[in-house]
């Protein structure tokens, strides 16, 4: 290899360099942005209904997986797959009926399969049981969050009423009555996208030692 071919060599290496950097940079601003935006009260909510969607989906699959285990290796009793004929099915099929009746258990819905032995009672019990239990406790965490971001609106809009008001009966011009609108809803947007640090009491009762690294590492 000739010494121009090393030097060209070199300067794609460091050019790819580079790049590389560049796109870091890049990667680095972006996952920021989308932080800030992840952070709002809105997008908090809509990831805590995504977060409670899958993780009832999870369980739901697990639970169809067992229910047509237990028909398809029960091979001395009749189970659902044999009282509604569904043996002549794929086993997709059977799964996606499996997975229809373990939604219906977790949820107020209607389906045409039902337990044929014992052992497929005692498992349907448990599972509506434990439908019961994660329904409501998904219901409750979903209107609790709505409550509070509900709350936070109403806030936002008697401060903004009590604004408008105050400048309406102080006679304050057109142009900076809309600029003092505009600042609040401005500033109480990017109020409602950050958690500060002195809205969480728990940052009063931490060590200093522990408080100082936290700074360190967020600034």
């Amino acid at each position: 290899m000739t010494g121009t071919a090393v030097l060209r060599m070199m300067r794609l290496a460091r050019f790819v360099r580079i790049v590389r950097l560049f796109r870091l940079r890049h990667l680095r601003g972006v996952s920021k942005a989308l932080v800030s935006k992840l952070t709002s009260q809105s997008a908090s909510l809509g990831i805590e209904v995504l977060a409670h969607f899958i993780a009832v989906m999870f369980l739901n699959h697990f639970v169809a997986c067992a229910w047509f285990a237990i028909a398809a290796y029960n091979t001395d009793e009749t189970t659902w797959i044999r009282s509604g004929e569904f043996d002549k099915l794929s086993q997709i099929q059977c799964y996606v009926l499996a997975l229809h009746w373990s939604l219906t258990q977790f949820a107020p819905s209607t389906q045409d399969i039902a337990p044929s032995n014992t052992l497929e009672r005692t498992f349907a019990c448990v599972v509506v049981l434990v439908g019961l239990m994660v329904f409501s406790s998904v219901v409750s965490s979903i209107t609790g969050a709505v409550n509070q971001l509900r709350v936070r609106q109403v806030q936002a809009l008697a401060e903004e009423t009590k604004i408008r008001e105050f400048l309406t009966s102080r006679g304050i011009s057109a142009e900076l009555y809309g600029s003092i609108q505009g600042f609040f809803k401005q500033t109480y947007r990017k109020k409602s996208e950050w958690v500060c640090e002195s809205d969480i009491p728990f940052f009063d009762q931490i060590p200093q030692t522990m408080l100082i690294q936290m700074h360190t590492d967020m600034y």
